[in-house]
């Protein structure tokens, strides 16, 4: 295990592994931290924006419990939604990236680890498609939050579907990457418990989605007398036709949400994995005069 932990410290220090490790060192901080920041940041603006709304009691339609879309529509909220979530999806991104980079460091240090080659190029193949699929849904976050659903209902509704599908698209094709992982090379044995935990998030994200979209939309349109309503000349829509199912369908997607996110905040788990019991920046010294770090 000394052996291991060895040749681990000796592959992470030396040149910074990655670009954001080039970033973030000088700063003090590492790329770890940042899953825990798109959390924070994305909660807080959630919250943020549901909490003025009702405070301000604008309208979201006839119901107790807003969708998010209903309750970011009017100003002040819209501003701290839109603005929130295009700097959450920025940062998002920067996640996805560097946990591509990760994954494909991975596959080259530890290519004689694997069953076979086979089982190391599926792994790089489905890294690649969870980082497309993830990126994919980062540009459609912004249009949901900057095209609200007041004057752009059709554009917000498109990104805001292709948004939930993507993302839980990369959760899957991650939670298969998790377990090759912990397969492959389990030094501390946290790879094990990302990746238990991330079977768990993945399966109540699901349970989340297909209640909220599949079922709930199927239901909705499936019901007459629960359709909603929209009034052209306030540009708003109405739930009072049958309050009681677009409440849950607004709790669901809260819940949807959040399981995204916590799936996310996981890569807190994989990224300290990577960075071994001691964090690189405290255990690596800079010499000045190269330049590097020993």
């Amino acid at each position: 295990a000394m052996a291991e932990r060895s040749e681990r410290t000796t592959l992470l220090h030396g040149q910074p592994q990655t670009f954001w490790d080039r970033v973030t060192r000088p700063l003090g901080l590492h790329i770890r931290w940042l899953p825990l920041i798109v959390l924070g940041l994305a909660a807080i603006t959630i919250a943020t924006t549901v909490f003025i709304n009702r405070y301000l009691h604008h309208p979201v339609g006839g119901i107790p419990y807003p969708y998010l879309s209903e309750a970011a529509k009017a100003s002040p909220e819209y501003f701290v939604f839109s603005i929130g979530l295009s700097v959450t999806s920025i940062l998002m991104a920067c996640v996805l990236w560097e946990n591509r980079i990760r994954h494909r460091e991975f596959a080259e240090t530890y290519a004689d680890r694997f069953a076979d080659e086979a089982t190391r190029e599926r792994f790089q193949h489905m890294s690649v498609a969870a980082a497309v699929f993830g990126l994919l849904a980062c540009p459609c976050l912004i249009v949901l939050a900057v095209f609200d659903v007041s004057w752009f209902p059709t554009a917000h509704n498109i990104a805001a579907y292709a948004f939930f599908t993507f993302f839980i698209v990369f959760m899957a094709l991650n939670t298969s990457i998790a377990r090759l992982r912990a397969d492959t090379y389990d030094l501390y044995g946290r790879t094990q418990v990302a990746y238990r935990t991330k079977v768990i998030v993945l399966i109540l994200a699901a349970v989340f989605f297909v209640i909220y979209l599949p079922i709930g939309l199927g239901v909705v349109y499936g019901v007459k007398s629960c359709n909603w309503d929209y009034n052209n000349a306030t540009l708003t829509y109405s739930y009072r036709n049958c309050p009681t199912l677009h409440v849950i369908r607004a709790v669901f997607q809260h819940l949807t949400v959040l399981s995204f996110l916590a799936f996310l905040a996981t890569l807190h788990v994989d990224f300290s994995d990577d960075a071994g019991e001691e964090d690189i920046f405290t255990s690596s010294k800079h010499d000045a005069n190269s330049g590097s770090w020993v």
